[in-house]
């Protein structure tokens, strides 16, 4: 049985309680897979088709970005404090965090230790959200779409889990789910639009901005902005946007400056690693890192 049969069998599964994540960019991506234009943003119908086929809740994977938001906020103004692992380094890509483990070890240390928003998300739901429904969470089965195949195997990653109850316990790709879909004999175009279900109340602006290059940077800043000047924090940061495989930009909080680097794909972040000069170099001024 392949995953969509997985998922399938534990839909129809009377003791399973099955909870649905959407990431930000499925929610516009599977349209095309029912015949919507390009483009096309289709939220409120797939979280009531997916609904019609079984799903007990659908949550909006952008919550769980909000939390990670404030825990690699909070650790990054924590390691400019103690001026310690810098640069820190993070990112939600789980082909770039398996890249640097297995080619590069010895910048772990550098890593943030905040889990991904799946892996949160999933994390959230079998504690808060099991004992808020007094569910134990080894009945609650736990699925994502995510727009990355890598996802899979982040969720399989032997930390992420509770004694042998995954956070996690299936991963879609779009086009997955959309085949989940048609075989439970659901259109997405006649699907009637629902809203998101609520763990922890309904995800910011920073929390989507995670879908787009240098998202993930710029609801940081916003974050740390807030922390260090309150009422007057900044709400944009244009200078961590483009799409350029390696930018720098500088920013300034609280009159104290902030220096970021984006990288953009394994081959850029190949260069820097291995480029000892221009990294170490780059350790003395960089106090983040982020790459896609």
């Amino acid at each position: 049985m392949g995953i969509v049969d997985d998922v399938n069998a534990a839909l129809d599964d009377r003791k399973k309680y099955a909870v649905c994540q959407i990431a930000p960019s499925v929610r516009v991506s599977i349209g095309e897979e029912f015949g919507f234009a390009p483009g096309a943003i289709v939220t409120k119908k797939l979280i009531g088709a997916l609904k019609n086929a079984g799903f007990r809740k659908v949550l909006d994977t952008s919550s769980a970005a909000d939390i990670v938001t404030v825990e690699e906020g909070t650790e990054l103004l924590g390691r400019l404090a103690d001026r310690e692992q810098l640069p820190l380094l993070t990112s939600c890509c789980s082909a770039s965090v398996l890249f640097i483990e297995n080619s590069y070890p010895n910048y772990l240390p550098h890593f943030c230790s905040v889990k991904s928003p799946q892996q949160s998300m999933g994390a959230l739901i079998k504690t808060h959200y099991a004992r808020r429904m007094r569910l134990q969470r080894k009945n609650i089965y736990c699925v994502s779409i995510m727009p990355c195949v890598v996802k899979k195997l982040e969720a399989k990653r032997p930390e992420m889990e509770f004694n042998g109850v995954p956070h996690t316990d299936a991963v879609l790709t779009t086009r997955e789910a959309a085949q989940l879909l048609k075989l439970r004999g659901i259109d997405l175009k006649s699907a009637r639009g629902q809203e998101f279900d609520q763990i922890l109340g309904k995800g910011s602006g920073a929390g989507q901005l995670f879908g787009t290059t240098g998202g993930v940077t710029e609801a940081l800043l916003r974050f740390v902005s807030w922390k260090l000047e309150g009422k007057g924090a900044r709400t944009e940061f244009k200078e961590v946007r483009g799409e350029e495989g390696f930018r720098e930009a500088k920013v300034a909080i609280a009159g104290k400056p902030i220096r970021i680097a984006i990288v953009d794909g394994l081959t850029n972040l190949r260069d820097l690693l291995t480029n000892r000069e221009k990294f170490y170099k780059m350790g003395c001024e960089i106090h983040l890192i982020y790459f896609v």
